[in-house]
């Protein structure tokens, strides 16, 4: 390779990046400087392979090469162009510089009819109720196949908790201090109240009344479920 076709080689390049590396050229001077680069690096470049492989090529399909190779650069070089100026690699840019308005939203007016407040009886606290799954059925079901010393493991963990129940009134104990209201039917629940301030509610119920109450598990055996401290809920109407 002479040292012409080097040069050629070398100026094709640059001429050909020439838009990249000067930005700052008008495009009417830097696109056809590239197209120029390109047919000066292939005229180059086809000088430099009849020199190496020892042959000549005929001034015919020379010119040809020459031609095809400035019709390749002007295309390439209007692509870019059109590539750089069309409006889809604008778009994006002119959407990034303008900033994204806020979305007005109007104020829904008032409801006429204003949702109900809804207020919630505090739970005492320390109290730790049981879930409701857990049901008189399910305490004493659980001594049918175990001895009471065996089902006694399994009730320990309720001992202390709360429980609330309703339930259909068997009878009313009377004592000094207390009073005890016994459960209908095969439950076997026992309410223990010692508040007097339900004494008068209680002595006035009948048999098969129905109330609701809370109360302090205090044993669980096979005969039945004592409840301590029991507190009235509602006494429910006949």
């Amino acid at each position: 390779m002479t040292a012409a076709e080097l040069a050629g080689i070398a100026l094709g390049a640059i001429a050909i990046v020439a838009p990249a590396v000067w930005p700052a050229m008008r495009k009417a001077i830097s696109y056809p400087i590239a197209a120029a680069g390109f047919v000066l690096l292939g005229w180059s470049g086809i000088l430099a392979l009849q020199d190496a492989m020892g042959i000549k090529i005929q001034p015919g399909p020379l010119l040809v090469i020459v031609i095809g190779l400035a019709i390749a650069a002007s295309g390439l070089g209007w692509h870019i162009y059109r590539a750089k100026n069309s409006p889809a690699s604008e778009k994006p840019q002119a959407a990034a510089a303008k900033p994204m308005e806020p979305k007005q939203v109007a104020p829904s007016p008032p409801s006429p009819h204003p949702p109900p407040e809804v207020v919630l009886s505090p739970q005492p606290a320390g109290r730790e109720f049981v879930g409701a799954e857990i049901t008189p059925d399910y305490l004493l079901g659980l001594f049918k196949s175990r001895t009471d010393a065996q089902a006694q493991n399994f009730t320990k963990p309720f001992l202390g908790k709360w429980m609330k129940l309703s339930i259909s009134v068997y009878g009313v104990t009377v004592s000094n201090t207390f009073m005890l209201v016994s459960a209908a039917g095969d439950d076997n629940i026992f309410f223990t109240f010692r508040d007097s301030k339900y004494f008068s509610q209680l002595s006035a119920l009948n048999k098969n009344d129905k109330i609701t109450a809370i109360g302090k598990i205090n044993s669980i055996k096979a005969i039945g479920i004592d409840l301590e401290d029991s507190e009235l809920v509602f006494v429910h109407p006949k």
